[in-house]
Parts: structure tokens; sequence; C-alpha cells
């Protein structure tokens, strides 16, 4: 499971850097919406497991209702990322 732990963190590291560089200048409350749609939309990476007990990567999206209480929170915070 390490393995594809590792592999998981440096695929949504990749798909990060990506989103940072695509949005420079912009503040973390703002990367982090980014980053909250692309698991809306795209998905990121998780380590599941298999039937015969073998970890695997998956790209998984939130649902709707996990994407709308995430980005309720967001909207609470200031232009940081932290509480205003």
């Amino acid at each position: 499971m390490d393995e594809a732990d590792t592999m998981a963190d440096l695929l949504n590291n990749t798909i990060g850097r990506s989103i940072g560089l695509e949005n420079k200048g912009i503040n973390n409350k703002g990367l982090a919406e980014k980053v909250l749609n692309e698991y809306y939309i795209n998905g990121l990476w998780e380590v599941k497991s298999n039937s015969s007990g073998k970890y695997g990567l998956q790209k998984s999206k939130i649902s709707k209702a996990q994407y709308e209480k995430a980005l309720q929170v967001l909207q609470s915070k200031g232009y940081n990322g932290l509480n205003f």
C-alpha cells in the first residue's frame, strides 16, 4: 500500500502544480476552490483495495453534496484560507 499511496500523492501533486501554474497570483482560498472543482469535476487519485486484497489507484470524484458542503465551508474562510 505504501507504494500506491506514494504514487497517488505524486499524481495529485502534479494536478495541484498544474492548477497553481494556470492560476498564478490567485490567493489561497481561490486555489483551494480550483482544487475542489478539480476533485468534483475530474476527480483526484485515491488508493483502493480490490477483492484479492491488492491495492491500486483510482481517480475518484466527490459527490455534489460533498462539493457543496466543502464549498460552503471554504466560502466562510478568509482569502488566506483561514478563519476571518
